[in-house]
This record gives C-alpha cells, structure tokens and sequence, in this order.
C-alpha cells in the first residue's frame, strides 16, 4: 500500500530568495516551521545530507539537500519512503512543492487515512503561509478544517487562530 500526497503554493520569488528559510527548518532559529501551533520539527544538525530529526512522531533523516532545488527526508521508522520540497522557478516567482510518497507499515497506513493525512495537510499549509509571508503580503491565511479542530482538540491542543511569527 502506498502514500503519495502532493501540495504545492507558488511565490513570488526565486528559488533563491526561498531557500535560505528552507535551510532554517528543524534550527534553533526555525523560521518557517509552524511550531506556533504544531510540535516543532527539530534537526540533529543544520540542515544537510545525514541530519536526523523529526517532529512529532514522525522520525527522518535529510538524505538530499541541493541548493535552491530540493530537500528531502527518508522515513526512517514505520515507513519506507520519502517526503520532500522541491523548488522549481517560474517566469514570475517559484513553484514550492511538498511530496510524501512512502509504503508505510500496515497500522501508520490506517493512521494515515483516518487521522494523520488530514493534520499533516494543516501543518504542510502553514508551514506554506507562513515562509510566503516572508516573501510577500499573504492574501489568505489557510484553514484548518472542522476535523482538524476536532482532531486536536481530541489530542489536547489548541484550536484557535493562529498569529504568524
């Protein structure tokens, strides 16, 4: 059984301009992760091929991380797979895009369809408003679904709106 889940935000601005906050996730000086509101994603390392790290109990390893172009992380328990940005330039800005594709293990896969796709879309479209409010006025703040309140709620956090760092 497999996982793929795709998102992608266009910004405007290269690829250049993007990645040095790419390169904060998982630091001390995190400045795109929404750790306002999700557990924060922490690195062994600034961001590089070999760093280990996670968020949550999610648990990963940085086994690519070309400049302007591409990060990505392997699954390194409960999953055999990968999730990734890549950063493609377009005539007026940047494509940014997050991919999961994994063939995780047989409980996770349940998880994932019921209760983990839906918060890590959340936490995927944060983290997107949030690294774009760097680059420019954001002129929409994603929404967190009615499920997704009710999931956290449930896991006792919090459910109210969310002030960007």
């Amino acid at each position: 059984m497999r996982i793929i889940n795709i998102h992608s935000r266009h910004i405007n601005a290269p690829a250049t301009q993007i990645w040095p906050l790419l390169l904060t996730l998982g630091s001390t000086n995190d400045l795109v992760w929404p750790h306002e509101d999700w557990p924060r994603m922490k690195l062994d390392r600034p961001m590089q091929a070999g760093a280990v790290g996670g968020h949550g109990p999610i648990h990963y390893r940085v086994s690519i991380c070309e400049p302007s172009q591409q990060i990505r992380f392997e699954f390194i328990q409960g999953s055999v797979g990968f999730h990734e940005v890549i950063l493609r330039d377009t005539a007026n800005g940047c494509l940014l895009t997050h991919t999961i594709d994994t063939r995780p293990e047989l409980g996770f896969f349940f998880k994932w369809h019921f209760i983990i796709r839906f918060m890590h879309d959340a936490v995927i479209e944060d983290l997107f408003d949030k690294l774009q409010a760097h680059i420019e006025p954001l002129p929409k703040r994603s929404r967190w679904t009615a499920y997704v309140k009710l999931l956290r709620t449930l896991a006792g956090g919090s459910t109210q709106s969310r002030l960007l760092a």
